[in-house]
């Protein structure tokens, strides 16, 4: 995979001097596949950029379902708006669906750096507004193909290292439907 570093520059256009301010600050940490970056109810306000991996956004339903409500890709920054925002507990689970790396920096210092560099400030703000325009693209990307098999396809040609990475339950329930069906849309395809 891309190193997250690289890949920041394609979703969040800013001069690089801005976001070396702001990585300097960063300090870069490790989990493995299958930890959990927060669990639901837990309180987390860090900023991540994700260096190198796959993380999902889970929630755990009251009848234990998991719900996957999105992933993140190198490059992308991370944070949880219920804590980050809100200041209230996680409604939702971050996991690391493979191994991976990511840029850490806690909210209390970020704020600081914010006030007192005019680069970091302007760096920040593009990542909100870069992250905004990319989920918002993203959902209406989500929303055009008409049936789970063409949301597949998508899926497939949007990041297809989900695929080889990421287990099928998760795709399912992602993409709104059992694994029954997801194995069902995936060997007619492969038919074809």
């Amino acid at each position: 995979m891309d190193r997250g570093y690289d890949r920041f520059f394609q979703q969040n256009p800013m001069p690089e001097q801005e976001a070396r301010k702001l990585f300097a600050h960063m300090r870069l940490v490790s989990f493995a596949k299958g930890d959990y970056v927060m669990r639901q109810g837990e309180f987390n306000s860090n900023l991540y950029v994700i260096d190198r991996g796959i993380w999902s956004g889970v929630e755990k339903r009251a009848d234990n379902a998991d719900i996957t409500l999105w992933f993140a890709f190198s490059g992308e920054a991370v944070f949880n708006v219920w804590s980050y925002v809100m200041d209230k507990l996680s409604p939702i689970n971050i996991i690391s669906e493979t191994e991976s790396t990511a840029w850490v920096i806690g909210k209390s210092e970020l704020e600081q750096l914010t006030r007192d560099d005019a680069d970091i400030h302007d760096c920040f703000q593009k990542i909100i507004l870069g992250h905004l325009a990319y989920y918002e693209n993203r959902l209406l990307h989500m929303s055009k193909p008409s049936n789970s098999s063409e949301r597949y396809l998508w899926l497939t040609e949007w990041h297809p290292e989900l695929l080889r990475e990421v287990p099928l339950s998760r795709i399912a329930s992602f993409l709104g439907v059992t694994i029954q069906s997801l194995s069902r849309i995936r060997k007619n395809i492969f038919r074809k």
